[in-house]
């Protein structure tokens, strides 16, 4: 069961750079309504070009996006958006940020990212 600011479900999306229209396209049918929380990781360099794709994504959405932090509590509503160089995971409530090993060439990884939800909670017991 969750609370009023957690999300009955989590939506996990992984792009490379080509992309990035389809992620806008994507955003924009997502709305207030709609019980979520989006996570996404897009393959690019290591460049800093998490601030740009989070106003790219919010001129197409009426949901929050923003770059997730370390040990965040997840909320409804919210699109998170990896930060460059770093993975990007969510374990429960949680957003877990980290800097492992490079997965399939990428970091941060749609891999990673894509990890059975229900693994995680059983890896944690």
């Amino acid at each position: 069961m969750h609370t009023n600011n957690q999300p009955a479900f989590t939506v996990v999306i992984g792009a490379s750079a080509g992309g990035l229209n389809a992620l806008t396209e994507l955003v924009g049918q997502l709305n207030n309504d709609m019980d979520v929380a989006v996570f996404i990781v897009l393959h690019l360099s290591n460049t800093a070009i998490g601030d740009y794709l989070v106003q790219r994504l919010q001129s197409y959405t009426s949901l929050t996006c923003k770059k997730a932090v370390n040990d965040e509590k997840i909320q409804k509503g919210f699109i998170y958006i990896a930060q460059p160089n770093r993975h990007l995971l969510v374990k429960k409530d949680c957003v877990v940020i980290g800097q492992g090993a490079f997965e399939n060439r990428w970091r941060p990884s749609i891999d990673v990212l894509s990890v059975p939800l229900p693994l995680l909670s059983t890896q944690e017991q």
